[in-house]
């Protein structure tokens, strides 16, 4: 299978190694108190992916976040797994991981997403338990922005671009940094990407 030189890039190793890591990563690269967070979510996850139509699995993904350490550098990660092949009884038999930067400050944050659907499964860490909620979603001019941003473009060319004033688009970041939960561009890119809303 497939490891991204990215992943390897973080690890300090090749990437063919981190195949033969396994599950042996998590334990050398995350902090033990987090290792217990995963086992968690490992556990629940499951459990909730059993409840789900077989017909639908293959349109979820999970996501989290985690701290990974190289050496004495501590990123906080954001990893999504999403299955691809499922066995005849319904089991996961492959998935495709993806690792990006996370676009939060404190680890946990597990989601558990169906592509299309206005809601998602959020798992709160204190009361052990899944909660149903609504998926956030971007106006045009919303994604538009992000898009633009993430393109290179300043604020006074994203208000040329989109024919509107500086003004509008402040306040459409203003609008989209409180929708999301962030603090600047970067964090708003990061949030989109990883949660697929652009």
């Amino acid at each position: 299978l497939y490891v991204s030189e990215n992943l390897a890039n973080w690890c300090g190793v090749p990437a063919d190694k981190i195949r033969e890591f396994g599950y042996q990563i998590y334990v050398d690269h995350v902090p033990e108190e987090e290792q217990k967070m995963l086992i968690e979510i490992n556990r629940s996850g499951f459990n909730l992916f059993g409840t789900i139509p077989v017909g639908e699995r293959l349109d979820y993904t999970i996501s989290y976040d985690f701290h990974f350490i190289t050496g004495r550098k501590r990123q906080l990660i954001n990893h999504n797994l999403t299955p691809m092949i499922l066995t005849k009884d319904g089991r996961i038999w492959l998935a495709l991981c993806t690792v990006a930067m996370s676009s939060r400050s404190t680890p946990g944050h597990i989601v558990m997403r169906k592509s299309d659907s206005e809601t998602y499964y959020e798992y709160s860490l204190d009361k052990h338990k899944w909660i149903v909620k609504n998926n956030v979603t971007l106006s045009g001019i919303e994604r538009d922005v992000l898009i633009l941003s993430a393109q290179g473009y300043t604020m006074n060319e994203i208000a040329d671009n989109l024919c509107k004033s500086i003004d509008t688009i402040k306040a459409c970041k203003r609008t989209l940094f409180v929708k999301l939960g962030v603090r600047n561009i970067a964090e708003a890119l990061s949030y989109a990407t990883n949660y697929k809303l652009i």
